[in-house]
């Protein structure tokens, strides 16, 4: 009896290319960005607030230095909020891109997976709010930032929990995008690496979240 003829497999399409997002120097990129200039960045403004503790006169002074640097605008946009914008586009991506699992598989990596991207969102709001209420205000305004505004807005409960939801969150995932930068560029590769380099995250958020709770109470005192 012969055999029945067998039909050809219908012909597969081209494969969809995936997005730019998804290539591979994007997201190397991204996780550089995360570390300089932003998370640079993150490290002086918190330096810069925490002068808020030797008082009004201390911190009035350096802001006003700030505020009259050559080519402030120029490094504003060129060297913080693009990076910003690009870091946090790709962020976006990521999280709308993979199934989170977290309900399934609550181990601990899986759960600062999840944080990483839970705080991602939350940073970035807080920091269009921060940009907005303190510099693109205030600039219109033809006013400069002072003590005494900081002070006005961080008397005002809702702010002030604003401030340290965002504040941790943002924080939180500078801190663990360090241990991601890590295994992404190839830092921490063994088991003991990683390991260390968990620690090291933790106590760069437990250090800045300290830091920041004290510059909190000088400014809402």
């Amino acid at each position: 009896m012969a055999q029945a003829e067998r039909r050809p497999e219908p012909a597969v399409g081209p494969r969809r290319a995936s997005p730019w997002m998804d290539e591979f120097w994007v997201r190397r990129l991204q996780s550089l960005l995360g570390l300089i200039p932003i998370g640079a960045f993150l490290i002086f403004h918190l330096y810069v607030n925490l002068l808020a503790t030797q008082g009004p006169t201390e911190y009035n002074t350096l802001i006003n230095t700030l505020e009259h640097m050559p080519l402030l605008i120029f490094i504003e946009v060129f060297v913080l909020y693009l990076p910003i914008l690009f870091h946090a586009a790709v962020g976006f991506h990521i999280v709308f891109t993979p199934e989170l699992n977290v309900t399934r598989y609550p181990y601990g990596r899986n759960i600062h997976f999840y944080l990483q991207r839970l705080t991602g969102v939350i940073a970035f709001i807080f920091l269009a709010y921060h940009v907005v209420t303190l510099r693109l205000i205030p600039g219109l305004n033809d006013t400069h930032v002072t003590f005494a505004l900081v002070q006005s807005q961080l008397r005002q409960t809702w702010i002030l929990i604003l401030y340290l939801v965002g504040a941790i969150g943002t924080i939180y995932h500078f801190a663990n995008g360090l241990w991601s930068f890590a295994i992404h560029w190839g830092i921490a590769v063994g088991r003991r690496a990683q390991r260390a380099m968990a620690y090291v995250s933790a106590g760069v958020f437990v250090v800045l979240t300290l830091v920041l709770v004290r510059i909190v109470l000088a400014f809402a005192s």
